[in-house]
């Protein structure tokens, strides 16, 4: 989907390969055991029931500073494997401010949850390796009842728009292990 206007362009999937042109990125899942949740299944995981196809709305969602998840992975036989690519809108600052801004946004949303359901949790900035560069990231660590997980969420600007890429394992090195499956875009 291509919007030449704003230069916004989502992925799409094809033979078990998720691929966004603009991003620069291609994902294929075909040896992972992960599956792709579908256009309809995203609809309704925080993109507030927009479809993809309406890229005017999609536009909306993101300028009223809403991330939109334009890819999500999961594994049904391992609840701690997951990984998603979302777009949001590139607020333009220093990328080590932004990563500071959304370290505390995290802490105070993880602060809520009610200590039933969550162990221990934290929060720390760190590298992730992606398509051949360290990059700087945030770890989540997180404890729950149902078991231990890491999410690496790493951020990209890319013009207007910044990517958020979510890769999540049982550890430190499984959610790494869901960024190396990245590709560049041919």
């Amino acid at each position: 989907v291509n919007d030449s206007e704003g230069n916004l362009v989502l992925g799409s999937i094809s033979d078990k390969v998720y691929s966004n042109k603009m991003l620069d990125i291609k994902f294929d899942i075909s040896k992972t055991g992960l599956e792709f949740v579908s256009d309809e299944g995203l609809k309704n995981m925080g993109n507030d029931g927009i479809e993809k196809s309406d890229l005017a709305a999609v536009k909306k969602h993101i300028e009223d500073g809403k991330s939109f998840t334009d890819m999500f992975a999961v594994d049904n036989t391992d609840t701690t494997k997951r990984i998603s690519v979302s777009l949001a809108k590139n607020i333009k600052i220093p990328m080590d401010e932004y990563l500071d801004a959304q370290k505390e946004i995290m802490e105070s949303q993880l602060s809520k949850v009610p200590k039933d359901q969550l162990k221990s949790s934290r929060v720390k900035k760190s590298d992730a390796y992606f398509l051949g560069q360290e990059l700087s990231c945030l770890d989540i660590y997180v404890d729950t009842t149902v078991g231990k997980q890491c999410q690496k969420y790493l951020f990209r600007v890319k013009d207007d728009y910044m990517m958020i890429i979510v890769s999540s394992g049982k550890d430190e090195k499984a959610a790494q292990e869901g960024l190396d499956l990245f590709q560049q875009y041919q």
